[in-house]
């Protein structure tokens, strides 16, 4: 993915391709972790937007031999920045059944401000 864009407070799908090395080799059993953050130190859990594959709402594993899946963002998920806008550093990691993490991308998030808001 590298750099993704959306506009604050809007519903995104954005695909996520799996690309397999040799100790990880399917997202059967295996759990996505989407974190992206205003700031590096802060742990996954805590980041401005978080999503997991446990939830299958956040990401859905559509294939799992082949890779492929889905991660969902809300409007809640970024509607704090409809003012302002801002640039997140987000990382994608897989956790495989024996808790061991395999990162698989990281980038910038960019949140552009819009005159949008979600009604909570």
């Amino acid at each position: 993915m590298g750099a993704l864009r959306i506009s604050a407070g809007t519903t995104r799908r954005i695909k996520i391709q799996v690309r397999f090395g040799d100790e990880f080799t399917t997202l059967s059993g295996a759990t996505l972790i989407f974190a992206a953050k205003e700031n590096l130190s802060d742990a996954d859990i805590d980041a401005a937007i978080y999503k997991t594959s446990a939830d299958i709402d956040e990401i859905e594993i559509e294939d799992a031999a082949a890779g492929l899946a889905w991660l969902n963002l809300e409007p809640s998920d970024s509607d704090d920045y409809a003012a302002s806008g801002i640039v997140l550093t987000y990382s994608l990691k897989a956790q495989d059944a024996d808790e061991k993490v395999f990162p698989l991308d990281s980038g910038q998030l960019v949140v552009d401000p819009s005159a949008i808001e979600s009604t909570l």
